[in-house]
């Protein structure tokens, strides 16, 4: 965790496949967060177990999402197909 001008700021890097993976849990005290997706389709849930068919975005190759801040709940995504990198960052 990064702290700068009173924030904290959260970095992670994760690979993500066809499993669903939870990027972030609740956060209360969440002020934005941004998902960038590196190549492929992921599907991110604003929610627990995203899947190819349930899912709240679809962000193609090197597309990246700011949450809206009124969403402080857990963030889960899974890819289409193969691997890749996801990195989030949120603001604390």
């Amino acid at each position: 965790m990064q702290r700068i001008a009173n924030r904290s700021y959260v970095v992670a890097k994760t690979v993500l496949d066809s499993s669903p993976t939870t990027l972030t849990p609740g956060e209360t005290g969440r002020d934005s967060l941004i998902i960038q997706n590196d190549l492929g389709v992921l599907y991110v849930k604003l929610g627990l177990e995203a899947s190819t068919t349930n899912f709240t975005y679809r962000l193609s190759s090197r597309c990246v999402l700011d949450v809206d801040p009124s969403w402080t709940g857990p963030v889960s995504a899974i890819k289409g197909i193969g691997t890749g990198t996801v990195l989030v960052t949120q603001t604390l």
